[in-house]
């Protein structure tokens, strides 16, 4: 990590760049593709909802976080913590 360590910098600008669209597009609708909840959802959840252990403040981004609540919220959703270990 140390041989790339001046890189981060860089990379939350991008993330950040990122978020800000998501949270354009979600300003407009309350999921990505489509009326409802679909697999682009499932996909994006699964690194934005925890942009923040990388440094990334989601309360600059509300529509986002609004929209992590609502994928949170599906039935069947199951957290990290909550998955079987398969050792």
């Amino acid at each position: 990590m140390e041989k790339k360590r001046h890189l981060v910098p860089e990379w939350h600008a991008r993330g950040n760049a990122a978020l800000a669209v998501m949270n354009t597009h979600l300003g407009r609708r309350d999921w990505f593709a489509g009326d409802r909840y679909s697999i682009a959802d499932i996909v994006l959840y699964g690194y934005t909802h925890c942009a923040g252990e990388g440094g990334f403040d989601l309360s600059q981004y509300p529509a986002v976080t609004a929209w992590l609540s609502r994928v949170a919220a599906q039935p069947n959703h199951i957290t990290l913590p909550q998955l079987p270990n398969e050792n």
